[in-house]
């Protein structure tokens, strides 16, 4: 995917919105479940069936048949993307609000942008089932050729940085259910001398709390953070990055 970004803006002219994916955007973890299933179903035993592991299995298959014919995704059948939205997008009604809360922010003349440490293949997998491949600008994530070998791939928080001194983005604002992706955008931008506004929205749990990593009680953004995060949208005091936990 490429993008067109913004030039010659300067100050508060150009405004963007970088997320998360995994249990951000998501409700729960897409990189595990795809990348390594047994240990994602240890997490969620109440999915360990036939018919999830033969989706996983599925799903797996068309990933590697995806790069070369999109059109693959049309073998999902109905009950299986609803499957999918009810385990990854916490059901109907989140996945419908998120897909409002989005449309929310680009009608207040945000661009949104993804910055994760997943495949893009992975990512760009799932949008297209869900069917969200118009909803962000551009995919900051591992992008590796076969067999995950020659990776590349932007940290995020030097992608952030980047959109802010080398794209024109005035504003920036930066959702994320790891804290420590925060602290090392925090230290850097602290270092650069840009003023920085920090919100805990309470809605996205640490996913660090075991020690393998997994996810624990993860929500995404929720009902809430959204309806917080459109009024700080819509609102006027806004500092050159506002980070949201």
């Amino acid at each position: 995917m490429s993008y067109n970004y913004p030039q010659n803006a300067t100050g508060n002219g150009c405004k963007c919105f970088v997320f998360d994916f995994d249990c951000t955007i998501t409700s729960s973890h897409w990189f595990l479940f795809l990348e390594s299933f047994s240990e994602w179903i240890k997490v969620h035993p109440q999915y360990n069936s036939e018919e999830i592991k033969n989706l996983y299995t599925k799903l797996i298959n068309m990933r590697t048949e995806f790069k070369r014919n999109p059109n693959i995704l049309t073998s999902l059948t109905e009950k299986e993307t609803r499957i999918i939205i009810i385990i990854f997008m916490n059901g109907n009604d989140r996945f419908k609000m998120i897909k409002t809360f989005l449309n929310e922010l680009k009608q207040n003349k945000y661009d949104l942008f993804i910055a994760s440490r997943n495949y893009k293949e992975n990512i760009e997998l799932f949008l297209n089932i869900v069917k969200m491949t118009d909803v962000f600008q551009d995919i900051n994530a591992q992008n590796c050729g076969n067999n995950r070998t020659n990776c590349t791939y932007i940290s995020k928080d030097n992608y952030i940085l980047d959109l802010y001194k080398n794209k024109y983005y005035g504003i920036i604002r930066y959702a994320d259910d790891d804290p420590t992706e925060h602290e090392l955008l925090i230290t850097k931008i602290k270092q650069d001398k840009i003023s920085v506004d920090y919100k805990y929205y309470g809605a996205l749990n640490c996913d660090k709390c075991l020690n393998i990593g997994l996810e624990k009680n993860k929500l995404g953004l929720s009902l809430n953070s959204i309806n917080a995060i459109l009024r700080d949208v819509t609102s006027n005091k806004i500092s050159h990055f506002l980070l949201t936990f």
